[in-house]
């Protein structure tokens, strides 16, 4: 399991906020040992309205992690529980379930929530994929106020993605020279944010 200093804004938030987040700690490092106990331990404590016991829940069960079994139904009904709760984290990991799963307008719905409450994160997928239209509709000027968007609110991989795609002449031949200097200018700050906090929401795509 991460260290708590070392997981994103919006997952370490709930940590911060969550009334039982000891409980819940302790409860995960039991997991990799006992997972039956941990399950019924975070269930119960989920059931009681504690949205990172929620999140917890979700992930475990998603991934079968810490011999947990593998639950996607269970795990969807969590995360949006937490999502409901006005979890980020958890509408964010909602999302991301609905992706793997191929249910790609429901996903989008959840991103465009998300969107509204200026979360950089979601905002990049939302770039991302309208730009290419693998998962959701193309549409390259949303994805282009999305990806503006995204670094507006700081979000590094957004700023990369956006310069890689002047450098290679989407925006014309002037805007070639822009991206080459943009993406040797964002050397320096990804990598630095890249060795302190590489799980950091700057980075979450």
């Amino acid at each position: 399991m991460d260290e708590i200093d070392t997981i994103g804004e919006a997952l370490r938030f709930e940590w911060d906020i969550d009334e039982q987040s000891s409980q819940i700690w302790d409860t995960m490092q039991l997991a990799e040992h006992k997972p039956s106990e941990a399950l019924i331990a975070l269930e119960e404590m989920a059931k009681n309205g504690s949205r990172l016991a929620m999140i917890c829940l979700g992930d475990l069960l998603l991934f079968g992690s810490y011999g947990f079994p593998q639950d996607t139904q269970s795990a969807e009904h969590w995360l949006r529980r937490a999502a409901e709760l006005g979890s980020i984290e958890g509408r964010f990991c909602l999302a991301k379930l609905l992706e793997l799963t191929s249910r790609f307008v429901e996903a989008e719905e959840e991103y465009l929530k998300l969107a509204e409450l200026d979360y950089a994160p979601a905002m990049y997928v939302l770039a991302f994929q309208y730009w290419y239209g693998k998962k959701f509709r193309k549409d390259r000027e949303l994805s282009v106020k999305y990806f503006n968007h995204a670094i507006e609110t700081g979000h590094l991989y957004a700023e990369i993605h956006l310069a890689k795609l002047q450098r290679r002449g989407e925006f014309g031949f002037s805007a070639r020279l822009i991206g080459f200097y943009k993406l040797l200018k964002l050397i320096v700050p990804v990598t630095l944010v890249a060795w302190k906090y590489p799980k950091s929401d700057l980075l979450r795509r």
